[in-house]
C-alpha cells in the first residue's frame, strides 16, 4: 500500500487497490471511487507517507503511526478479510497530536457488560464537565444502549433527552452534497458546470473557473466566511444561506481553482445557491422536501436562533483558559 501510494502513479495504486482489496470491500467501494480518496490524501498529505512506528500487529489487523510531508502524525488502521486471500477491508486513518500516545486497540467488551460499561464511562464524563449529549450504541442495526447526558440549556439546567435537537454543524454539508448528487442524476445541473452558469452576477474570473465538482470537493479556492468582516458584524442580520455570500464575494481565492484543496465553508454557501437556482426551490425548501422529509427526519431542520424551539440544545464552546 505504501509503496503504490508513496510512487504517485495512479495506474500502480489502482493494480495495488485491484489485487489486494477483499472483493466485498471493492463491491462496496469502486476502485475509481478509492482512487479518488487516495488522490485527495496526498493533496492534503502533501505527497509520501512515512511509516515510523508499528503500534499493533495480529493476524488480520495492523496499527501505525505515519507521518506525511507537513510533519503531520495519522493513526493509521489496516484491516483485513477473515477468509482466503484475506484481502483488505479496510483502512482508517486520524490525525493525532502525540505519536507516542498511540495504543493498541482496547480489549472488546461482552455485549452483557457493554451498556454498564458505557453508562459509567459517560456518567464520569458528564460530571467532569467533559460530555453533553445523547448517545446511541447499535450492533447490526439493533440499538443495544441509548442515554443522554448533561444540560441542553444550562441557564435552566434543562436536561438533555434522547430526542433532544443538536446543532450538528457541518454535518449538514452530506445533506448539501446529497441535493447536489440529486439534481446532477436528473440532470437537473453537471459536476462540471461552472459557477457562472448558475450565478451568473459572481464576479466573472472566478466564476468562469469554478466548477460544481470544486466546490464540493473543496477544490474551488474560495475562501471561508468565518473571515474579519465575520467576526466584525452584526451576526443577527445573517438570516439565510444566501446572506453569508457578501462575506466571500469579493475575497481573493486561496488558490487557482483545482489545483490544492482546503476545507471552505464559503463553498459550500455557494452550492446552497447552487442548489436554488438549479432546483428553482428555495435551498431550505428543497433538502425539507427531497432529504429530509424521505430520509423520515421529522426533527430535523432550520431553527432561528433568536426564536424559542421546542427541544433545542444551546451549544456551547469551552473557554481557552
Amino acid at each position: 500500500w505504501f509503496a503504490a501510494f508513496n510512487g504517485g502513479d495512479e495506474e500502480a495504486i489502482k493494480a495495488m487497490l485491484q489485487e489486494h482489496f477483499a472483493e466485498p470491500a471493492q463491491a462496496a467501494m469502486t476502485v475509481e471511487a478509492r482512487l479518488e480518496r487516495l488522490r485527495g490524501l496526498r493533496a492534503q498529505a502533501g505527497g509520501a507517507l512515512t511509516p515510523m512506528r508499528v503500534v499493533e500487529s495480529e493476524e488480520r489487523f495492523l496499527r501505525l503511526v505515519a507521518q506525511d510531508a507537513r510533519g503531520v502524525h495519522l493513526q493509521m488502521d489496516f484491516e483485513c478479510a477473515e477468509t482466503p486471500p484475506f484481502g483488505l477491508t479496510g483502512i482508517r486513518l486520524q490525525m493525532v497530536p502525540d505519536p507516542a500516545a498511540v495504543q493498541p486497540r482496547a480489549p472488546a467488551v461482552g455485549a452483557a457488560e457493554l451498556p454498564a460499561r458505557m453508562d459509567a464511562y459517560l456518567r464520569e464524563k458528564a460530571q467532569a464537565g467533559e460530555f453533553a449529549g445523547a448517545v446511541l450504541l447499535a450492533r447490526d442495526g439493533v440499538p443495544v444502549f441509548r442515554q443522554a447526558y448533561g444540560s441542553a440549556e444550562r441557564r435552566f439546567d434543562s436536561p438533555n433527552r434522547i430526542d433532544t435537537r443538536f446543532n450538528f454543524a457541518s454535518i449538514g454539508k452530506l445533506l448539501t452534497k446529497t441535493a447536489v448528487a440529486q439534481l446532477a442524476e436528473a440532470g437537473r445541473l453537471r459536476l462540471d458546470d461552472k459557477l457562472a452558469k448558475w450565478l451568473p452576477d459572481w464576479p466573472a474570473d472566478a466564476g468562469a473557473k469554478i466548477t460544481v465538482g470544486q466546490l464540493v470537493e473543496h477544490r474551488s479556492g474560495i475562501p471561508d466566511f468565518f473571515n474579519e468582516r465575520f467576526q466584525a458584524m452584526d451576526r443577527s442580520t445573517l438570516r439565510h444561506n444566501r446572506d453569508y455570500l457578501a462575506l466571500v464575494r469579493d475575497e481573493p481565492l486561496w488558490f487557482e481553482p483545482g489545483t490544492a484543496e482546503r476545507y471552505s465553508n464559503g463553498g459550500y454557501a455557494l452550492l446552497g445557491e447552487v442548489i436554488a437556482r438549479a432546483s428553482g426551490e428555495d435551498y431550505y425548501d428543497y433538502l425539507q422536501k427531497h432529504v429530509l422529509e424521505p430520509a423520515g427526519m421529522k426533527d430535523t431542520g432550520w431553527f432561528e436562533a433568536d426564536e424559542p424551539t421546542p427541544n433545542l440544545a444551546q451549544g456551547y464552546y469551552r473557554d481557552e483558559e
